[in-house]
């Protein structure tokens, strides 16, 4: 995990916090993650008409807070939005309370953001691997499963 997501962060110098929610709302949809677009601060950032509007503001607070951002126009990292993801995947699956509207919703935020991060790196990242030796499906696989990353595969 600490390779990809170096090669991730070094090449992903452009990353902002509002714009991958931006980025979210179109790709998983406005319904579910309504933003403000013109938002000045955090708080503002999500309207309340979204379909899991709890589990999307802590989603928002969670990200902002993991990146250590203090404006939202912040730089974002990889390794710190994929690791706030997997904590909030984590408790929704440990929750008894958790509906499978509000995995799938986590589902399609994760695979959506692991596509912006890779809009904003010149090429796709892959994990290294020996010249002789090029990973099949299945070891590719195991890869994401190793660097937690297995629940957000395209």
């Amino acid at each position: 995990m600490k390779r990809i997501a170096a090669s991730y962060n070094k090449s992903c110098s452009t990353a902002v916090y509002l714009e991958l929610l931006v980025f979210l709302s179109r790709t998983v949809g406005a319904h579910q993650i309504p933003v403000n677009e013109v938002a000045t601060h955090q708080n503002e950032v999500v309207d309340p008409d979204a379909v899991h509007y709890d589990l999307v503001k802590k989603i928002a607070r969670t990200l902002y807070r993991a990146n250590r951002c203090f404006h939202v126009s912040a730089p974002i990292r990889f390794d710190r939005t994929f690791d706030a993801l997997g904590l909030i995947h984590k408790e929704l699956a440990e929750s008894e309370r958790t509906d499978i509207d509000q995995m799938n919703l986590l589902h399609d935020i994760g695979v959506s953001t692991r596509k912006y991060f890779e809009s904003k790196t010149s090429s796709p990242v892959k994990p290294k691997t020996s010249k002789d030796h090029q990973p099949n499906q299945k070891e590719s696989q195991n890869l994401y499963k190793i660097a937690g990353l297995s629940t957000f595969e395209h």
